[in-house]
C-alpha cells in the first residue's frame, strides 16, 4: 500500500500539466503611418517612434504611449494642414510640411531668396546636372538660379506621394515632384522627379540641411526616361 502511494505522488510530480496560455503582447494603439487620398495627392504620414508600442513593451508602457499620443492630438487638435494636401498632421510635422509648402511656393516663382532661406549654411545637394555634389549656400543658389533660367515664365511643380517622419529634431521627407513648364527654347515638357528631403531643427526652426534629386534612368544606355509617370 505504502508503495502504491508512494507511485502515485511521484506520478503527480512528473507528470506534466496544462502549459499555461502566453499572454498576447500588447498591441500599439497607433498606427506605424497613416496614408490619406487628397485629390491626386496620397499622402503618408508616419508616427514618430515614441509614440509606438512594440512586442517587448511591458502592460503598461503602451498604456504610457497612448497617454502621450492623446495629450498630443489634445494639445495639437491635429488640425494643423498642408496647403499642398490638406492633410492634418502632429504639430512637429506640421512645421517641417509647412516648410516644403513654402519651398514649393518659391521655386514657382522663382525667388530665389526665399527659396534659399529655406536651406542651412552646411548644406549638401545632390542634382541631376553635374557636378556630382552642391556643398554649400552659394553653390546651391547659383544651381537654382540655373534651373530658374531654363524657364519662360513660372515653374510648375506639383508633389504627390509625401513621405514624413519625425523624430527630436530631425525629420526625413521622400516625395515625387512633378516638374512642368514652359522652357526658353519653347519646349514644353513635363517630368516626373524623385526628391528626398533631410532637415534639423535649430532652436524653434527648421532647416534643410540634404536634398537629393534625381530622375530614373535607362540601364541599358543610361539615358534619362522621361516619361516615367507614378
Amino acid at each position: 500500500m505504502r508503495r502504491r502511494d508512494a507511485d502515485r505522488r511521484l506520478s503527480r510530480l512528473t507528470t506534466p500539466g496544462p502549459k499555461p496560455s502566453k499572454p498576447a503582447l500588447p498591441q500599439s494603439v497607433v498606427p506605424a503611418s497613416r496614408s490619406v487620398q487628397s485629390g491626386s495627392t496620397g499622402v503618408a504620414i508616419h508616427w514618430p517612434a515614441r509614440f509606438l508600442g512594440s512586442s517587448r513593451n511591458t502592460a503598461a508602457q503602451p498604456q504610457l504611449c497612448a497617454s502621450q499620443f492623446w495629450a498630443l492630438r489634445r494639445r495639437t487638435g491635429m488640425t494643423q494642414t498642408s496647403k499642398e494636401s490638406g492633410v492634418p498632421t502632429t504639430s512637429l510635422e506640421a512645421e517641417v510640411v509647412e516648410l516644403l509648402d513654402r519651398r514649393v511656393d518659391a521655386c514657382r516663382a522663382k525667388d530665389i531668396d526665399r527659396l534659399m532661406s529655406l536651406y542651412s549654411e552646411d548644406i549638401v545637394y545632390f542634382d541631376v546636372v553635374a557636378p556630382l555634389q552642391f556643398i554649400g549656400p552659394d553653390a546651391v543658389r547659383r544651381n537654382f538660379v540655373r534651373w530658374f533660367d531654363e524657364y519662360d515664365g513660372p515653374i510648375g511643380l506639383e508633389t504627390r506621394d509625401l513621405s514624413v517622419a519625425v523624430s527630436g529634431d530631425v525629420a526625413f521627407v521622400h516625395m515625387l515632384h512633378l516638374d512642368s513648364g514652359t522652357r526658353r527654347n519653347g519646349l514644353e515638357l513635363a517630368v516626373w522627379l524623385h526628391s528626398t528631403v533631410c532637415l534639423r531643427r535649430f532652436g524653434a526652426r527648421w532647416l534643410i540641411t540634404h536634398e537629393h534629386i534625381s530622375i530614373p534612368h535607362d540601364p541599358k544606355d543610361w539615358s534619362a526616361v522621361v516619361d516615367a509617370t507614378p
